[in-house]
């Protein structure tokens, strides 16, 4: 069973910095951006594209949720990795859920059981479903009291879309571009840059055998050929 994981600032690991962030992972979009952009509405699900730069063996996925007061409160969220998106025969790699609520938000994610191998220059697929009502953190959409938007801080890397579901079907369908409004000129991020953190491990290359590994078999190979010479000289 795959272990619910709520990471706070009590937890070991998670530095109070600029934004969210937490020691030891390997991977991740726009972590110090800082929250959010609020969807009371929707989308019911919400999922991206993210294709890795180095290949890893990918343990967990998190994301930060900013609390918001008229939130649809405590839910079960379900986050997966996923091949494709499944409207394009894509299937779940694995898959896990944790708790979460909407007045307390929080850095929130998934542990696998079992580690997916991710390959570097790999397109694949990251959701959250059942996410509605929740502060879900892509960045910041905030107005000044001039009313105007302000760009986001940290938030740097632009997905290029979000796909979201609004009736729960889990296909990922609709694909949301619009650079001019999700940009960081307007300070509409929002969804095109969200906040996106991998836990991990480096997949260890073929191991080389130590010094005295190499000199103990170069002593065998030696020994062996003398015996040969002696057999021959015998002979």
């Amino acid at each position: 069973m795959i272990r619910l994981v709520r990471l706070t600032a009590a937890l070991a690991g998670v530095a109070a910095l600029a934004g969210p962030a937490f020691a030891g992972y390997f991977d991740s979009i726009n972590p110090n951006a800082t929250p959010p952009f609020v969807f009371y509405g929707g989308p019911t699900d919400i999922g991206w594209y993210y294709t890795p730069s180095q290949s890893y063996s990918l343990t967990g996925i998190f994301t930060d949720f900013e609390p918001v007061p008229n939130g649809t409160g405590s839910r079960t969220i379900t986050s997966q990795i996923q091949s494709e998106r499944p409207v394009n025969g894509g299937t779940v790699l694995d898959q896990g859920t944790f708790t979460a609520d909407s007045a307390t938000g929080g850095l929130l994610g998934v542990t696998f059981n079992s580690p997916v191998t991710l390959h570097a220059g790999t397109k694949y697929f990251v959701d959250f479903l059942n996410t509605v009502g929740m502060g879900v953190n892509l960045g910041q959409w905030a107005n000044n009291s001039m009313g105007n938007p302000v760009p986001s801080n940290g938030a740097t890397t632009n997905l290029g879309a979000w796909y979201g579901n609004t009736n729960g079907d889990t296909m990922f369908t609709t694909a949301v571009i619009d650079p001019s409004y999700y940009s960081t000129a307007t300070g509409n991020v929002s969804f095109a840059e969200p906040i996106l953190l991998f836990s991990g491990n480096p997949i260890n290359p073929t191991a080389v055998p130590e010094p005295s590994t190499i000199a103990l078999l170069g002593a065998g190979g030696l020994c062996l050929a003398i015996a040969r010479r002696r057999r021959r000289a015998r002979g």
